[in-house]
């Protein structure tokens, strides 16, 4: 069996494990005419990685002290729960839940309204792209019902912790919707928008989904990269492989040769486990490295479209101070990775779908703005290098993320802009 790249070698891994624990959870039924899951039977790891509906969203989202004014927010976040990248179309992808059924149903209706259609504006690059998935079939690279249904609650949860920080209302409200051209992210923007703005109002009458022509979410001519698509789908994966290969421990090695021949399968210890620590590792080292590998040139374009919109954010906050600002980003772990590698902060790798990151900026009367970055909910301010030695309450000044952002080429690859990096 040959693996065209270590990212596929771990997905394989991954779905021995888990159709290991569908049998299980198949031969724990309690009804003959039901499955009914032994949830004991679960590991949490694999709860949290899989979303379970009935596990809730948590976080740390506008969490300060009450003498801060939320000014805006940018949400980068990870597509729902998709169908495999190569498979044949099945009736497989159905809510588990019977309520998860008649919810994705609901949600389903609304998005494809006439009044919906009226509040959300689509991009015409997104022409014939379907609203929603479809209800129960899987389809390759698409996302599932189930799928939906996890942005959908991801941007509920953040709703319900922004309207009370009056992030909805104000003077006036600048909103910027974002997503690569892809049925899974275009429809996870939607079922985002339908949960986090509800409906519209007199601050938010409409809105704009607007397509990228990149997968990292690049609207603006200073983060153009055409060679980017080429380097991430003919050189990165099979730069990482040959990386993994031969700077892998022994050990390691030796047990995926073993799980290769799937009946020494019981001879590998915690290979989920342990391919994906190594991946994340030997990603980091790929990134940091400086001698010609491809990792940290890709990378860096890929998080810089993100950064540069979030740079541009806070300069607009700062020359209008009556205004809010709200940017979303509907993307994928290609987007969420570099730009987690690139500010330095702890992240899982790879991102669980609907893994989101945070931007804050708040101010108040005679201060500074100041941001804030979370990672899945939880605050990773303090770990960002630029702040460290100038934390106000937790939250750091905004110019330090802007002279970040706009040094950001020049420090990672020594050039003066992305044009320079991707020449022909």
């Amino acid at each position: 069996m040959r693996f065209r790249s270590t990212r596929h070698f771990i997905m394989l891994v991954c779905g021995v494990v888990l159709s290991i624990y569908a049998f299980v959870w198949l031969l724990t039924s309690a009804s003959s005419s039901h499955v009914t899951v032994n949830k004991s039977s679960i590991p949490l790891e694999y709860q949290a990685r899989c979303r379970f509906q009935e596990i809730a969203f948590e976080g740390e989202e506008a969490e300060v002290s009450a003498e801060y004014k939320l000014r805006g927010v940018a949400v980068v976040f990870r597509h729902g729960e998709r169908s495999a990248m190569s498979q044949k179309p099945s009736f497989d992808c159905a809510c588990f839940r019977d309520d998860d059924r008649r919810t994705f149903e609901t949600l389903q209706q609304e998005i494809n309204s006439d009044k919906f259609a009226e509040f959300v504006k689509v991009d015409p690059k997104f022409s014939g792209y379907p609203k929603t998935p479809h209800r129960s079939q899987c389809s390759p690279a698409n996302m599932t019902a189930e799928g939906a249904l996890m942005i959908n609650r991801m941007s509920s949860f953040l709703r319900s912790k922004y309207q009370p920080a009056r992030l909805f209302s104000g003077e006036h409200m600048d909103v910027k919707i974002v997503s690569s051209q892809y049925h899974r992210t275009f429809q996870s923007a939607l079922s985002f928008i339908q949960a986090f703005f509800h409906k519209p109002s007199s601050f938010i009458p409409s809105l704009n989904l607007i397509a990228s022509n990149f997968t990292f979410l690049c609207t603006s001519p200073a983060c153009v990269c055409s060679q980017a698509k080429h380097w991430r789908s003919a050189l990165y994966d099979s730069e990482h492989q040959a990386y993994f290969l031969s700077h892998g421990s022994k050990s390691l090695i030796e047990s995926i040769q073993a799980l290769k021949s799937l009946p020494a399968f019981e001879n590998a210890m915690d290979p989920l486990a342990l391919a994906i620590n190594e991946t994340f590792v030997h990603g980091e080292e790929m990134y940091a490295a400086r001698d010609g590998l491809i990792a940290r040139k890709l990378q860096s374009v890929e998080a810089y479209a993100v950064l540069y919109e979030v740079g541009k954010m806070l300069y607009y906050l700062q020359k209008q101070p009556h205004s809010k600002i709200i940017r979303i980003f509907s993307g994928h772990d290609t987007v969420l990775i570099p730009l987690a590698r690139s500010l330095r902060i702890p992240y899982i790798e790879p991102p669980y779908y609907a893994t989101r990151m945070v931007f804050e900026a708040y101010d108040q009367p005679e201060s500074p703005l100041l941001v804030r970055l979370l990672y899945d909910g939880v605050d990773v301010t303090s770990h960002l290098s630029f702040c460290r030695d100038k934390l106000i309450d937790g939250l750091c000044p905004a110019s330090a993320l802007q002279n970040y952002v706009n040094n950001f080429i020049k420090n990672t690859l020594g050039v003066s802009s992305i044009a320079e990096v991707c020449k022909d």
